[in-house]
């Protein structure tokens, strides 16, 4: 197993005490797998790939163990972690305006990913740079390099994002809702592209994301996540034909089917990390509750071969009911 994240639990400081934002978080990627974390804002998708990442704010604090490659992220010093990041694992951030410099020519900050892990000169980091936004299917791309992120439209700017990502050849890429500022065009232009440098890289790929329609297209196994806990995980095709959670039978019932059949939303918000309800912390927005529910927090359990469920009902035929 590539990264194996082991009971990952983070909480911030405040006045009034601890905030847990994720708690007792499990999960692995094999090499090569792209394993995608699916949830509603709120949920702890992004605080889970900060926290791999090493980029928590200075009032986190986190327990439990990241392993990747068999060592434990959380034990590292920031220079290891520095050496580590952008190399070894990468990311896509969400938002490609935001995240690139807006007074450094594109083609330069995908090239200081090369000049800072492996030393390479400037003139040969920019060649580089090139030949990576070749990769990227970006058109021009000589021309392009020598352009500034505010003279690319919101497609280009995330393929310079997926760029500066893959310049090291990451083991581990975390791809943060890469396509939320996308129109659906561009949206699947830039899924085949990830599928595509992961199969020609052998990269594993940690896919964050709130939309099942995507998962659909690119996951070979899914993890549902609720209030910074994980409440089913299986492989794709699975979880979309036979889900055990009412949490992820939620989500799939709000998107479009066929025609004429309403979207059901989920009633009800994702609550806040310090107002959390008793027992099932999905109890306040489940249709199917039952008292059981809200005496205990129910524990991840094995419910059909490879397919894990929080849920003191999976047993039940709920779906569409």
């Amino acid at each position: 197993m590539l990264l194996d994240t082991r009971g990952l639990s983070v909480h911030f400081s405040s006045d009034s005490g601890p905030v847990h934002v994720i708690s007792n978080l499990s999960f692995g990627i094999d090499p090569g797998e792209v394993f995608c974390i699916v949830g509603e804002s709120g949920c702890g998708k992004s605080m889970t790939a900060y926290s791999i990442m090493g980029l928590l704010p200075e009032n986190a604090r986190s327990a439990g163990e990241i392993l990747f490659k068999g060592s434990d992220l959380l034990t590292l010093d920031d220079e290891s972690y520095r050496n580590l990041r952008g190399k070894e694992i990468s990311m896509i951030f969400q938002e490609p305006m935001t995240s690139l410099n807006p007074v450094l020519k594109v083609g330069y900050q995908i090239g200081e990913v090369l000049m800072t892990h492996y030393g390479t000169s400037k003139k040969e980091a920019i060649s580089k740079a090139v030949e990576l936004m070749n990769t990227v299917r970006i058109p021009s791309a000589e021309i392009r390099a020598n352009e500034y992120p505010h003279q690319m439209s919101g497609g280009m700017r995330q393929r310079i994002m997926i760029a500066m990502a893959i310049a090291c050849k990451p083991s581990l890429l975390i791809a943060d809702e890469p396509t939320t500022a996308l129109d659906v065009t561009i949206q699947s232009e830039i899924l085949k592209l990830i599928r595509g440098l992961k199969d020609e890289n052998n990269m594993s790929v940690l896919f964050i994301t709130h939309d099942l329609g995507i998962v659909s297209e690119i996951a070979d196994r899914v993890g549902v996540m609720y209030a910074g806990r994980i409440v089913e995980t299986a492989p794709t095709s699975e979880i979309l034909k036979e889900p055990k959670h009412p949490y992820t039978m939620g989500l799939l019932n709000s998107l479009p089917a066929e025609r004429g059949r309403p979207l059901i939303p989920i009633r009800g918000n994702v609550p806040r990390p310090d107002d959390l309800p008793s027992g099932c912390k999905f109890s306040d927005r489940c249709d199917h509750v039952i008292e059981s529910c809200r005496a205990e927090e129910p524990v991840l359990k094995e419910t059909l071969p490879g397919h894990f469920t929080r849920c003191i009902r999976a047993g039940e035929d709920l779906w569409r009911s």
